[in-house]
């Protein structure tokens, strides 16, 4: 059994390529284990491939809201506006090959994202609740380990907050495409953001051997105007989500028990009408 750690420099890459279950192999175990086995496990390096490019956008985001100090890895193309093969002897496929020779180790976006990705951090920055909530010191994405025990055996558990105040606030950022908060609530229980408070919270609380005083997300639409929202998850949430989070642990150690992830099952099931259909 590991002893819980804090680790303050932990690259992105090594953070992820830990074996311990984090928030978002959990919502993988909730779907289906099956598919967490064929990302988390599954050795197909395409597979890996083509998750690191999904997370190339939302690392950029982070980076420029929290740490714009360090974007230098990113470098924006605007291919839209590439000559022709016919203007200048050289096919589009071409000129991005030449400007990737051009900029080694360089993180390629599109000029489009990154103009959003730029106006998205702008408006945390410029929004007054926003920037109280992330000045002062504190810890950028400090990567945290622990071990839960289920069903008589350790399971590794590892978290990643955007940031942690030295009161030990825990500050998510989530970007969206309505923030407001009618519509950001169906989004937050649809993406399980209440799992991740209570996930998060308790990991917290394992490491420090004391309770964080809260879990605010900072929510920031993808297109303009880019308004920005704040939320913060009630303890009565926090036990939804710990509920939820303990019974995905309770089926993740059954898998590495028995050797076996299935999907959804062999089994046909009914489709019944929804509630709402009965009144058409």
């Amino acid at each position: 059994m590991n002893a819980p750690s804090l680790i303050r420099t932990l690259s992105n890459e090594e953070y992820h390529s830990s074996p311990a279950i984090s928030k978002s192999g959990l919502d993988l175990i909730r779907r289906s284990p099956f598919h967490y086995f064929s990302e988390k496990i599954d050795d197909d390096p395409e597979k890996k491939r083509r998750a690191t490019k999904a997370m190339n956008i939302g690392t950029a985001f982070h980076l420029l809201a929290l740490e714009p100090e360090k974007f230098n890895d990113y470098i924006a193309i605007d291919p839209d506006n590439w000559p022709t093969k016919k203007e200048c002897g050289r096919t589009i496929e071409d000129q991005r090959q030449e400007f990737v020779d051009a900029n080694p180790g360089k993180i390629i976006l599109r000029e489009s994202d990154m103009e959003h990705l730029r106006e998205m951090a702008r408006s945390i920055r410029d929004h007054a609740g926003a920037r109280y909530l992330l000045q002062g010191n504190g810890m950028v994405e400090a990567s945290m380990f622990w071990t839960e025990t289920i069903q008589d055996r350790p399971v590794n558990c590892r978290i990643r907050p955007d940031w942690m105040r030295d009161d030990g606030l825990l500050i998510d950022i989530k970007s969206t495409d309505n923030a407001a908060p009618e519509a950001f609530d169906r989004h937050f229980w649809n993406f399980r953001y209440h799992v991740q408070g209570a996930f998060y919270l308790d990991g917290y609380q394992a490491i420090n051997r004391t309770q964080s005083p809260g879990f605010i997300f900072i929510v920031v639409e993808k297109k303009p105007p880019y308004a920005v929202s704040l939320r913060v998850i009630t303890p009565e949430y926090v036990d939804i989500g710990r509920r939820a989070y303990l019974e995905d642990l309770e089926t993740y150690a059954r898998c590495l028990r028995e050797g076996e992830w299935p999907g959804y099952g062999v089994e046909v099931r009914e489709i019944h009408p929804p509630a709402w259909a009965n009144n058409l």
